[in-house]
């Protein structure tokens, strides 16, 4: 999964965030073996609140909602789906030099979809590192 996402201090250690990510996997149908392709983008909103635990790292923790844009391809057919889920995020920022960070965080999302005749959870967990810039 790729992605990224902005934030903007609203309030002392408050920040609201805007973000959104690429999810895109091949494989093949269960029974008769034919490619799939699959794609999900969730674009999202939220808040944070950042805590201090030593020097060079804060802390974070936040929730917010996605939209999911669930499609499938194959050769049976396609399914294209929208949602939207929930989001919980925790993390931590390093502070490496000058306004440079690296960001390790886990997220869960859940968001509830019936493409076809079955129904998905397309969120789950999700863990990460990401490098921005802290103005």
């Amino acid at each position: 999964m790729y992605g990224g996402e902005a934030s903007i201090c609203v309030w002392k250690a408050l920040e609201v965030w805007f973000g959104a990510s690429y999810f895109s996997k091949k494989g093949e149908l269960t029974f008769t073996k034919e490619e799939t392709k699959l794609r999900i983008v969730p674009i999202g909103a939220g808040v944070k609140y950042f805590f201090p635990v030593v020097e060079i790292l804060d802390g974070y923790g936040g929730v917010g909602i996605n939209h999911y844009s669930y499609k499938e391809e194959n050769p049976i057919g396609k399914v294209a789906k929208n949602g939207l889920g929930i989001l919980v995020k925790a993390g931590g920022l390093v502070k490496v030099i000058k306004g440079i960070i690296i960001d390790f965080y886990i997220n869960y999302s859940y968001c509830r979809m019936k493409p076809a005749d079955f129904d998905i959870n397309i969120g789950g967990f999700e863990t990460g590192i990401g490098l921005g810039y802290k103005f």
